[in-house]
């Protein structure tokens, strides 16, 4: 019996560890999973999340839209290390990234004189692993809107649910 219970411990060990080993991620997010920047009105801004090799092999990254909230009459498109596409394009698979290099997911960014706040989401994985998943969030607004709400800032603007489907949230001036 006591050799039973040795060998299941021992075989729990193991099974943690080697599940351990398949879940860590080989690379490291950089400035971090999240960008929250402004754009001038009819102007490209590019917005960069690198993801760093950080094994001691090559790397192999897939990736996938999760959500892009885009205002309409803006443009918006994505870039990987491995292409630039035309439009927020749906997943892909970047180019293979050796020791000390990384890949990259890129969006970019023109707000044609239209007011409003873009969301755009990416989920990245290595693709041998894709249980084990970052999602990458971009949160770009126009620089005059940055302007406007910092001078209106509280205790005079509060924000609430929205009442409807199309609006996330209900800004209310205070006056």
């Amino acid at each position: 019996m006591d050799r039973i219970i040795k060998s299941l411990t021992w075989a729990t060990a193991f099974t943690c560890a080697a599940a351990h080993g398949l879940l860590a991620q080989n690379y490291s997010l950089s400035p971090g999973d999240s960008i929250v920047a402004t754009a001038q009105f009819d102007d490209l801004t590019v917005h960069n999340i690198l993801q760093n090799n950080i094994s001691s092999d090559t790397l192999f990254l897939s990736w996938k839209k999760v959500s892009a909230l885009v205002p309409s009459g803006w443009e918006a498109l994505n870039c990987d290390n491995n292409n630039c596409y035309t439009e927020l394009k749906d997943s892909g698979i970047m180019k293979p990234i050796t020791l000390g290099e990384y890949g990259f997911i890129s969006v970019h960014i023109t707000p044609h004189y239209v007011a409003g706040t873009a969301l755009v989401r990416y989920a990245v994985w290595e693709t041998n692993n894709p249980s084990a998943r970052d999602t990458l969030t971009g949160v770009i607004y126009p620089k005059l809107l940055a302007a406007v709400w910092a001078t209106v800032a509280p205790p005079f603007v509060r924000a609430f649910p929205g009442t409807s489907r199309e609006s996330q949230w209900e800004v209310i001036m205070i006056l």
